[in-house]
């Protein structure tokens, strides 16, 4: 496997992620909606939107890196996902992933080949765990699947200085591919800001089945 390229492709992925997700909302993004106290924008980057949602969990980062960046576990929080395999752990920044996604009605599943890199950026706790597509012989694609392409897809989480919750910012750019066309992602492409959500959730029945 071509380990510099992945490291290379998932390093431009933090970079994009981290740089998109700090920088100021005013004059760059268009206001979408506000859905689950998630505020959801878009930038319109050529026929392919991106898309940008910040909200609040109220769970310190340490909890929720755990089970933002375990590959295999998704499916348990996400309901978007199907399922994910870790291909290959470069090392503790790096590593080569595999997930699928449920199709909806008549569209099929898809799954993406994806460099990721999980790292901290600054000396405040904040984490960037940012994943890009990349095509590697050892990560085909599934029968069954359309293999789907992540220009970018990842989140930011930076801790809130007056409390223990955590502001957790979702970049996307991802075309399922298939024979949709792109004003139709465009319009679903919202949908992935909705991880902020469902890791509240799953962190909150976590705790509670603990209590």
């Amino acid at each position: 496997m071509q380990t510099s390229k992945v490291v290379q492709v998932a390093s431009e992925a933090l970079q994009d992620t981290a740089q998109l997700a700090l920088e100021n909302e005013e004059g760059n993004w268009e206001f979408l909606k506000l859905k689950n106290n998630i505020r959801i924008c878009r930038k319109k980057t050529g026929s392919l939107h991106t898309f940008r949602g910040v909200g609040k969990v109220s769970y310190p980062v340490e909890q929720i890196l755990p089970v933002a960046t375990c590959v295999e576990s998704r499916p348990s929080w996400d309901p978007l996902c199907k399922e994910g395999k870790l291909m290959c752990e470069i090392d503790n920044v790096y590593s080569l992933v595999w997930w699928s996604f449920h199709g909806v009605l008549v569209i099929s599943d898809r799954d993406f080949s994806l460099a990721m890199a999980v790292k901290e950026i600054s000396e405040d706790g904040t984490f960037c765990i940012a994943t890009r597509s990349i095509e590697v012989a050892s990560c085909p694609s599934f029968s069954g699947y359309v293999r789907g392409h992540a220009n970018l897809a990842g989140i930011l989480l930076k801790p809130c200085n007056d409390s223990q919750d955590t502001l957790v910012t979702y970049i996307g750019n991802v075309d399922p591919k298939g024979l949709l066309p792109h004003w139709a992602v465009n319009i679903g492409g919202e949908k992935g800001a909705m991880c902020i959500h469902y890791l509240q959730c799953y962190l909150e029945q976590k705790a509670r089945s603990i209590s």
